[in-house]
């Protein structure tokens, strides 16, 4: 099967890109708010309504009008229990699991989107991109330095969290080529808000101002990484963008470093320089096959 142009396939994993540095920041605000004893339903909840807020703030009631009629919607709210699902295990296995072991064994799921790409959205994936995301991956393993993790409840629930995120962006995928942006937002949210809203309830925590403040900043942030990863999906295959997921992985040591003190060893550095190339040389692999594409196209019509 011959592979879909995609013209704005640059655009998309820039957009991916970013998405993942502020994603990383959130996730930093987060960790600040679990480490501070508050439940992470109750963070969950409040993002949710933030960003549905926002929503609202955007385009009105007639996103509410256009959730309920999508033709997609059932499509959505499987995505929206799949995310409520991969945050719940991974944050949860955070509580135990070494930080670099945890992320090593997260980022399963860029792999895990490429080979569901095939089966399930009948994507084209050729050795260039199969090359970029094998690139990624042994970066990620020589920064983090796993070592012998066994097969801990933990270790289970990231990699659950991996497989669900996995899912999670294939539906988005199918989604995204025919609903809106800001209603696929709403859709994710409303069923996180749902999903959590009962256990925030029984299990609240009084929050400092400051707390509050981090609170804001998690909507803030998840809102827009939201938006903007929800609209690189609309603009190139989720088998190109897996591997921009990788870029998050400098940022959240670089975080570290400047939040808790964390000092990267020369792994750290080494990883990060192979990460950057399999980011870098997925930009230039998407040009080139658009190029080709074009090419292909011009030569057809003479």
């Amino acid at each position: 099967m011959s592979a879909t142009p995609h013209p704005n396939a640059t655009r998309g994993l820039l957009l991916a890109a970013s998405a993942y540095l502020i994603f990383t920041i959130q996730d930093v605000l987060v960790r600040l708010l679990v480490k501070a004893n508050i439940p992470i339903w109750q963070v969950l909840s409040a993002r949710s309504a933030i960003i549905l807020l926002g929503c609202l703030f955007l385009a009105g009631p007639r996103v509410v009008v256009d959730s309920i009629r999508a033709p997609s919607k059932w499509s959505l709210i499987l995505r929206g229990l799949f995310i409520l699902g991969a945050w719940l295990c991974y944050y949860t296995a955070s509580k135990t699991l070494p930080y670099g072991q945890l992320v090593t064994i997260y980022y399963a799921a860029p792999i895990i989107i490429t080979v569901l790409s095939i089966f399930m959205l009948k994507e084209t994936v050729g050795i260039g991109r199969w090359s970029a995301l094998a690139l990624g991956f042994i970066g990620v393993s020589i920064a983090c330095e796993p070592g012998s993790v066994g097969f801990s409840l933990s270790v289970w629930l990231t990699l659950g969290a991996a497989v669900l995120w996995s899912f999670s962006n294939i539906l988005l995928r199918k989604a995204g080529l025919t609903e809106n942006v800001l209603m696929q937002m709403f859709m994710s949210n409303g069923i996180f808000l749902i999903g959590c809203f009962v256990p925030t309830l029984i299990f609240w925590q009084a929050m400092t101002p400051f707390q509050w403040l981090l609170i804001a900043g998690v909507g803030s942030l998840g809102g827009i990484a939201q938006y903007l990863l929800f609209k690189s999906f609309r603009l190139a295959p989720a088998s190109a963008i897996a591997p921009m997921e990788y870029s998050s992985l400098v940022w959240a040591f670089g975080l570290g470093y400047l939040v808790w003190g964390e000092v990267p060893n020369n792994g750290v550095f080494l990883g990060a320089v192979l990460i950057g190339a399999s980011g870098v040389s997925n930009l230039y692999i998407e040009r080139w096959r658009r190029k080709a594409e074009l090419r292909a196209a011009a030569s057809a019509m003479k």
